[in-house]
């Protein structure tokens, strides 16, 4: 129901004369034409409270401005108080501040003028000898100190070729030989010549009649000379006994991941002389080096020659193994490709982890292949086919007495192995070309 307010101008229905009322529309519209009362625009509640606002507030203002004085001559010590309610500049006092940035009345600009002020009064006042943990003299010897017992690493990546996928023979001694098939020979299609049975030949001749020549085939022997890796290091045997952490189990830990690490990068980059024993796939003749299309990238024809070359048995045991700056190149095999694509497939486990094949093999990164762009950075190896004699395997040991009179722990690592590919060239084919258990990348052509 609509309502009017109106101004009595005769006493009526108990309504002294000069009051203001409020009527239902009705109501007031028949007072008004019977004379008894006039239409009121403003409504007089509101008007009352915004006077008492009015009043309110002026009396805040001065009583601010009282307080200010009244502060600023007393000896009342507090750091955000100035010294004189009116400092340098008049209204720029502590009270009169405050009461700016509680007043209705005060525009914006005005409240963060005198908010900064605050502030800014507040800073220049706070006294310098307060107590904090930042300084032990000054309470911070008062905080403790949370202590996790705890090392914490981030891991490596997982060994690729020792112990798992390459091949270990025994070695009791210093040197180890072993016969092989010699799979180097040239082949012959005119005497059904191949290399993968060591050169033998077959006559054809008439029933009755002996073979003209007798054939046999090919061998040679395999030697691995092994030789010592070592890793020592020294921890004090305070540092034993007061650690909350198992340093021992700690060094042990490191000197193993360490030495794996170096087995996997020798097998595959191992120069083979000196201090490094190990022939290196990547330095080995036994490898086929496959030329890029592309400097500084891996293309699907890359990866498709690569596996033409690889040996056809190795085909269901081999594995692509890549630098990690590889894996940018890999999902965009074939992304231009058309019906090609469908050679590289990038699956998704039951946890949704990416399950990386190439032409059916799996794809793993090490650490230990060059990066991008470099000869190996892509190697397609058969591990099968690389063998690693094997004398001593990984020991960490220790000793309180090698360093006894400096009172230190010595642990040292060692191991005695040698690593080569079984082959010593790749094997050529009855029909022409080259195939091998190891495939490499190289650079490009020119």
């Amino acid at each position: 129901m609509d309502k009017i307010w109106v101004e009595m101008l005769k006493a009526w229905d108990n309504k002294p004369m000069g009051e203001k009322v409020e009527l239902d529309a009705a109501t007031g519209k028949q007072w008004v034409e019977a004379g008894l009362a006039k239409a009121v625009e403003t409504d007089p509640v509101s008007e009352t409270i915004k006077e008492f606002e009015k009043s309110l507030q002026a009396r805040d203002e001065k009583l601010v401005h009282e307080l200010s004085i009244s502060i600023a001559k007393s000896e009342v010590k507090c750091p955000a108080i100035p010294k004189s309610h009116d400092e340098d500049k008049p209204g720029e006092g502590f009270w009169t501040c405050v009461g700016i940035t509680g007043s209705a009345n005060s525009t914006p600009d005005a409240k963060q003028k005198a908010h900064n002020i605050l502030i800014e009064k507040h800073n220049a006042g706070i006294p310098k000898g307060f107590l904090e943990q930042s300084v032990g003299t000054a309470g911070g010897f008062l905080v403790p100190v949370k202590y996790i017992n705890e090392l914490e690493r981030i891991e490596g990546y997982d060994s690729v070729a020792f112990p798992d996928r390459v091949r270990i023979i025994p070695c009791e001694g210093r040197v180890v030989n072993k016969p092989a098939l010699d799979q180097t020979i040239t082949p012959s299609g005119a005497t059904g010549l191949s290399a993968f049975f060591g050169g033998v030949s077959v006559t054809w001749v008439a029933e009755g009649v002996a073979p003209g020549t007798y054939t046999q085939p090919a061998f040679k022997q395999l030697t691995w000379t092994v030789q010592k890796a070592i890793a020592v290091t020294q921890v004090t045997n305070e540092m034993l006994a007061m650690s909350p952490i198992s340093v021992e189990g700690e060094v042990g830990k490191d000197l193993r991941g360490a030495m794996i690490t170096d087995y996997d990068y020798n097998v595959f980059q191992g120069a083979g002389t000196g201090q490094l024993p190990f022939n290196g796939i990547i330095n080995n003749n036994a490898s086929i080096k496959v030329l890029r299309q592309t400097n500084g990238a891996v293309s699907l024809l890359d990866i498709a020659n690569m596996w033409a070359k690889l040996a056809p048995k190795s085909r269901k045991r081999a594995c692509w193994f890549i630098n990690p700056s590889v894996w940018a190149q890999l999902p965009m095999l074939g992304s231009t490709g058309g019906a090609a694509a469908h050679f590289v497939w990038l699956g998704n486990s039951a946890t949704g982890q990416p399950q990386p094949y190439l032409f059916g093999l799996p794809v793993i990164d090490t650490e230990c292949l060059p990066s991008l762009g470099n000869i190996g950075d892509v190697v397609l190896a058969d591990l099968t086919a690389y063998i690693v004699a094997l004398n001593k395997n990984i020991v960490v040991d220790a000793s309180p007495h090698y360093a006894f009179p400096s009172d230190l722990t010595t642990y040292r690592m060692t191991t005695l192995a040698m690593g080569m590919p079984q082959l010593t060239a790749p094997v050529q084919l009855l029909g022409g070309g080259t195939v091998s258990p190891f495939v490499q990348l190289d650079t490009q052509t020119s």
